[in-house]
């Protein structure tokens, strides 16, 4: 597909730090159409790149530009295409058959993780806190999870902004990470906490679990309205369940929130073209 290099230029804003590759980008490079069984071609287009870049979707020249790209597309043909934008692809799709691979929410038909490249560090640390987060309060959920939390001495929770290795020396050292959703629906700390063998706690008031794959296989789901009895649900939580819980995380990592994992998971379940 001839799609002009302009629509694939790599973000700017590196987040989370040491992600100097968004997975939009990673994909373009490590796609091989022989692993694609479902008859949809690929739009090389990286919407997150793109509409960061155009001031986050503001500047409406060079959203009209993208606008012009997916009107061009033969309609009589049926897509994919990788969007990690919390808002989704700001353009109108109506009259494609695409498939948007979605991560933080706009329109998402196969949900795929909030993903991000692995922190280049070694763990270290033993799991000695119960329970943290860290991040800013990008989202009410967030501001009443530090308002229900921050004077029980088991958590560690802040709106501190600290370096990232003090970021992820904590989280290795949780034995759960709390996930609140920010502005976008889900939370690059899921993946986060996977990598360092915490057991992610996804909060939320509407939720994208990747692949449709039960979350509380690896997880726990909760939503925003359990915040108020968040620290009775996880004491309550057996260790041998805490145990089970960081071995399947270990699994759901490399198999769906890895780069690698992701990729393979999404050539699986691309639905076939009838």
């Amino acid at each position: 597909m001839n799609i002009p290099q302009e629509f694939r230029r790599t973000i700017k804003h590196v987040y989370p730090p040491n992600n100097s590759k968004i997975f939009e980008e990673w994909f373009f490079e490590r796609y091989n159409p022989s692993d694609n069984k479902s008859g949809r071609e690929y739009i090389p287009i990286f919407p997150t790149s793109y509409q960061v870049n155009a001031n986050y979707g503001r500047d409406s020249g060079k959203m009209r530009q993208l606008q012009r790209v997916f009107d061009k597309l033969d309609r009589s043909k049926k897509y994919f295409i990788i969007a990690q934008y919390d808002d989704g692809i700001k353009a109108n799709l109506n009259g494609l058959d695409v498939t948007v691979c979605g991560m933080g929410g706009g329109r998402i038909d196969l949900p795929l993780p909030l993903t991000c490249m692995p922190h280049p560090y070694t763990e270290t640390s033993l799991k000695h806190i119960f329970a943290s987060f860290q991040g800013a309060l990008t989202h009410p959920i967030r501001e009443e999870l530090l308002r229900v939390l921050k004077n029980n001495s088991r958590y560690l929770v802040s709106a501190k902004k600290v370096s990232i290795q003090e970021y992820v020396r904590n989280i290795q050292a949780s034995t759960f990470v709390l996930c609140p959703r920010g502005y976008g629906k889900s939370s690059f700390r899921i993946a986060e906490a996977l990598q360092w063998g915490a057991i992610p706690v996804y909060i939320s008031d509407e939720f994208i679990f990747p692949f449709n794959v039960d979350f509380n296989e690896y997880g726990y789901a909760i939503h925003h309205n359990q915040i108020g009895n968040l620290d009775e649900i996880l004491s309550d939580i057996p260790l041998c369940d805490v145990h089970k819980k960081r071995q399947a995380g270990k699994k759901a990592y490399a198999e769906i929130y890895s780069y690698e994992g992701c990729y393979q998971m999404l050539m699986k379940h691309l639905c076939p073209v009838a």
